[in-house]
């Protein structure tokens, strides 16, 4: 037991009891074990306070990756929920050398694998939940937590199930971090990830250069005109993240290129335009050699991302919810827009209203310096709590 913070046990060292014990399950995405471990953790807990868990497999792709966890508690309309979203994988796997549960009693500071992203979130979400639950005898909506087990690979597989889940939601509530001043997310730039071939023809460099086909040559040309899609438009920006090309020799000319690029962007309109692009510049041979062949581009989209956009919903309840955080946490912070997504993407739809970056307090996240401030344990699941009650009086 945790015993030097708290003088006595209190409904905050709960919490602290919480998290250490998810925190010292390993998660690591790709350790489905793990995952599985864990998600069993957040299912008992949540049965506990009277969520019916149901579990769905990754249609996808049932063997490397553990089952999406959807809990339901019912309120007076069973057909419109209040939507928690949360993820127990993190991206420290076993050989990581980032293990265990730390903390400094006299900062009141924890630290540990996924400790805020994600871990630290869920135990906010369920003790918000716990809170709805023990002081109403009924509420307006029904709740409902979702937690992926492979959100930092995307949670591929699950999206087709997030959009379903959004129609049924009246107000959605990512338990994402915060950013380090405490600040929320009301919006999320998209992405979209791809992986890129050129396919070009072997030759010898010296006597036969001009049967050859370098793709090396031709991804060069390719690039500059892919860098400048950074001048696209305010909010897109395109980086090229990964290159292997050739045989590693100095006079076999590079017969393919492998290339990952990532594009983000604020709003499916831009997005459209800089997808146009992209196709439009990898598309188009450049290089010909004597017998009249040219390169060849493939493309495969790892992943596509749509962007969590604000709207006049969410805009009109922002101010609200800054007002909560700022009665539990005495200060106050300010709703911005995210860089990198979250599952929060992938229900987002005009009219319905997210807000993102209500989990823990912290810093270092992805980092062996990942650390949480427990306070944020007690005053952001209250927060929570309200904002869910005052969303109710207000719809």
């Amino acid at each position: 037991m945790i015993r030097d913070y708290f003088v006595a046990p209190t409904f905050k060292q709960n919490l602290l009891e919480d998290l250490k014990e998810l925190v010292e399950i390993d998660s690591g995405t790709l350790d489905v074990d793990g995952v599985e471990i864990a998600q069993k953790w957040v299912s008992k807990k949540l049965s506990q306070i009277g969520f019916t868990v149901d579990w769905l497999q990754n249609p996808h792709d049932k063997s490397e990756n553990a089952d999406l966890l959807v809990a339901e508690f019912p309120g007076q309309d069973r057909t419109k929920f209040i939507t928690l979203v949360c993820h127990v994988d993190t991206v420290f796997e076993k050989n990581s050398g980032f293990k265990g549960f730390n903390f400094d009693a006299e900062k009141g500071v924890a630290s540990g694998p996924g400790i805020i992203d994600n871990k630290g979130g869920v135990v906010i979400g369920i003790e918000a939940c716990r809170q709805l639950i023990a002081n109403n005898d009924t509420l307006p909506y029904s709740l409902r937590l979702v937690c992926s087990p492979n959100e930092e690979t995307g949670s591929q597989g699950f999206h087709d199930k997030f959009r379903e889940l959004s129609r049924s939601s009246v107000l959605v509530i990512g338990l994402e971090p915060a950013l380090e001043d405490g600040s929320i997310i009301t919006r999320r730039k998209g992405n979209t990830w791809y992986n890129i071939q050129v396919l070009g023809r072997k030759s010898h460099s010296g006597r036969n250069p001009h049967k050859g086909l370098n793709a090396a040559h031709e991804w060069t040309l390719m690039s500059k005109e892919l860098i400048d899609i950074n001048n696209l438009s305010k909010g897109v920006t395109l980086n090229i993240n990964s290159i292997q090309a050739g045989l590693d020799k100095h006079n076999i000319t590079c017969h393919k290129l492998e290339a990952k690029m990532d594009l983000r962007f604020e709003d499916h309109h831009n997005a459209e335009i800089a997808r146009s692009k992209i196709s439009s510049i990898l598309l188009q041979s450049r290089i010909e050699n004597s017998l009249g062949e040219k390169c060849r581009t493939e493309i495969f989209i790892a992943d596509d991302c749509p962007p969590l956009e604000s709207n006049s919903e969410t805009e009109k309840f922002t101010p609200s919810v800054l007002d909560i955080l700022e009665k539990f946490e005495g200060e106050r912070v300010d709703s911005v827009l995210a860089g990198g997504a979250s599952d929060c993407n992938f229900f987002s739809r005009p009219g319905l209203v997210i807000v993102d970056g209500l989990g823990a307090r912290g810093f270092g996240m992805h980092h062996h310096s990942e650390s949480i401030f427990v306070d944020c344990l007690e005053k952001r699941s209250s927060a929570i709590a309200e904002i869910i009650k005052t969303f109710s009086w207000q719809n």
